[in-house]
């Protein structure tokens, strides 16, 4: 045996040598994660950049029906008025003492009752189209806040997805912290979207 042989010396070199043989094994099992991790956001981002589509699309349409119902609403107005400068005309011809004809003045009061009965249905279709418009108007609106709330969520995601990649490369601890962060906001950010 070699008398400058040490035990403790060559157990903790044998020990160094084995740490340093596994690093690579070890190193390549914590980067496990990152691609199953940036997958998992990625999909999830996906999911939300639909719903995101989605609700920009049913704003549209919301906002689309409500101005259909705007311009249907200004229709049945015009109508009703014309029905009313009618009805006031053959008013007038009756008050002027345009004729003394029995049967003409019943012919023009009939006319004239006429455009009055006309009118009063259109005045309440009016309204309903109107009250249509804000229903329409209202929901456009809501799907326009709860889109804002999406898009910050997939913004939120998309920066973890960066960061979870760079955490590989980089090797920072933080960065993971960091990306688990803007993850859960991005969590949290669709769940009050979609509330």
């Amino acid at each position: 045996m070699d008398a400058n042989f040490d035990p403790t010396k060559s157990f903790a070199e044998a020990h160094e040598r084995h740490e340093h043989a596994m690093q690579p094994a070890h190193h390549a099992e914590a980067n496990r994660w990152v691609p199953i991790s940036a997958a998992i956001l990625a999909v999830f981002a996906a999911l939300v950049t639909l719903l995101t589509n989605q609700h920009a699309s049913q704003a549209l349409d919301a906002k689309s029906d409500a101005i259909i119902a705007v311009s249907r609403a200004a229709d049945i107005y015009n109508e009703y008025e014309a029905d009313s400068i009618k009805q006031h005309g053959y008013e007038a011809l009756i008050a002027a003492g345009v004729t003394v004809d029995p049967k003409r003045l019943a012919t023009l009061q009939a006319v004239a009752d006429e455009q009055k009965a006309k009118k009063k249905p259109l005045l309440v279709k009016a309204r309903a189209f109107e009250e249509q418009a804000k229903v329409d108007e209202e929901r456009s609106n809501h799907l326009l806040h709860v889109r804002e709330h999406l898009e910050i969520a997939v913004t939120l995601l998309e920066v973890a997805i960066v960061l979870v990649s760079i955490s590989a490369v980089a090797k920072a601890p933080f960065l993971p912290i960091v990306a688990a962060l803007a993850a859960a906001g991005g969590v949290v950010m669709t769940i009050v979207g979609l509330r």
